[in-house]
C-alpha cells in the first residue's frame, strides 16, 4: 500500500498524543523504580565479628606492636661475646634449624 499524504494533521496529532502518553508512562515507571531503589538503599548493613575474630585481631595488634629485635637478648649475647664466655648449645641450634615446625624455631 502506498501512502501519499503524510502531512495529514490528524495523523500527526494522534502520533504526538501517543508519544506523550508513552513518555508519561515511562516517567511514572522511572519514578517507581527510583523510589524502589531509594527504599533498597535505605537498608543498613551490619557486620557481627565473632569472639574468635576479635581475639585474633587483638593478638595480631599485640604482635605488630612488639619490637622486631629483642634488645635484652641482643645485649646479653653481646656481653657474653665480649667477655669470651658465649657458649651456644649447638645441638639445640641444629635441632631448631632442622625442625619442620616453624613454631619450634621461635
Amino acid at each position: 500500500m502506498k501512502v501519499t499524504n503524510t502531512t495529514n494533521p490528524e495523523i500527526i496529532k494522534a502520533y504526538n498524543a501517543n508519544a506523550a502518553q508513552q513518555t508519561t508512562h515511562l516517567n511514572e515507571a522511572n519514578r517507581t523504580t527510583h523510589t524502589h531503589q531509594q527504599k533498597q538503599t535505605s537498608v543498613v548493613d551490619r557486620v557481627d565479628i565473632s569472639t574468635d575474630a576479635q581475639l585474633f585481631r587483638e593478638i595480631k595488634d599485640a604482635v605488630n606492636l612488639a619490637p622486631d629485635v629483642r634488645m635484652d637478648k641482643v645485649t646479653d649475647i653481646q656481653k657474653a661475646l665480649d667477655g669470651g664466655n658465649y657458649k651456644p648449645n649447638l645441638t639445640d641450634i641444629a635441632a631448631k634449624l632442622l625442625d619442620p615446625d616453624i613454631s619450634a624455631r621461635i
